[in-house]
């Protein structure tokens, strides 16, 4: 015969004190309080599932009261009599909880602010100041906060480049669009995200072709002294300000042999 257990109280509960080693105050249905030598109170579940005694954790009391611990067990019971064991939903949910979780830290603006910042030392400070003001003013406010799985093509082309072209940007929307681009391939490379949306977009058709600005010829000396005056104070890479003195040199060569 079954020895009966009588139900714990609230009282009891709380009056327990810690003893020399961790002791179990049951309440009867496989539901009991671990009271251990540390003076913590931990509600356990002991159950069986196909054929296997199993130990479900409820959680800590007082955060969980004897009411509380009472309608857990009632609902794990009714899981198990639906063939679901409590310890692998748990898991489950976990597992849920960590993806989704991830899933919110990958935003777009979280990503591309983060690969904007590794490449900032091998980039013009220009450069970055250009890409950094394109993701705040024409991104951002779109897709900044959204997850970057997902994220569609629609999103790229409907809600951002049509809107830049709308306003007659279409050299920033070209640059919107590869800057967009470059954050995903680099999501995708570092596993950030599943896939890039920017490979459905064919960005010619939409933007167009970019458009060239003409500058007036420079031909007096002034102009010349100022052109090459600029070039020398440019602050950018190094790389890009010896290949434009080279040109402005190399274009004006032919008038210095006239």
């Amino acid at each position: 015969m079954a020895r009966k257990i009588t139900p714990l109280t609230a009282t009891q509960i709380k009056q327990a004190k810690p003893k020399e080693k961790d002791y179990k105050l049951s309440d009867g249905g496989g539901l009991y309080l671990l009271v251990t030598k540390r003076n913590t109170k931990l509600w356990r579940l002991k159950y069986k599932f196909n054929g296997k005694e199993k130990l479900l954790a409820l959680g800590a009391y007082p955060d969980i009261t004897l009411i509380k611990a009472r309608e857990l067990r009632e609902e794990n019971k009714q899981l198990i009599a639906n063939g679901i064991d409590p310890n692998d939903l748990k898991k489950q949910t976990k597992e849920l909880q960590k993806q989704e979780a991830i899933k919110n830290q990958n935003t777009f603006k979280n990503i591309a602010l983060e690969r904007l910042e590794k490449i900032r030392d091998d980039i013009s400070e220009p450069h970055y100041k250009r890409m950094y003001r394109g993701f705040v003013n024409d991104v951002f406010p779109y897709i900044g906060e959204k997850p970057l799985d997902e994220i569609e093509a629609s999103d790229i082309i409907i809600i951002i480049l049509q809107n830049m072209l709308k306003r007659g940007v279409k050299n920033s929307a070209q640059k919107v669009h590869q800057s967009i681009n470059k954050t995903f391939k680099w999501s995708v490379a570092n596993g950030l995200a599943r896939r890039n949306p920017c490979a459905d977009i064919e960005a010619s058709e939409i933007i167009g072709k970019p458009q060239e600005v003409h500058y007036p010829t420079i031909t007096d000396d002034t102009g010349i002294k100022n052109l090459l005056t600029s070039i020398s104070e440019y602050k950018g890479e190094l790389s890009t300000k010896y290949a434009l003195l080279m040109l402005a040199y190399t274009l004006y060569a032919p008038q210095m042999y006239a």
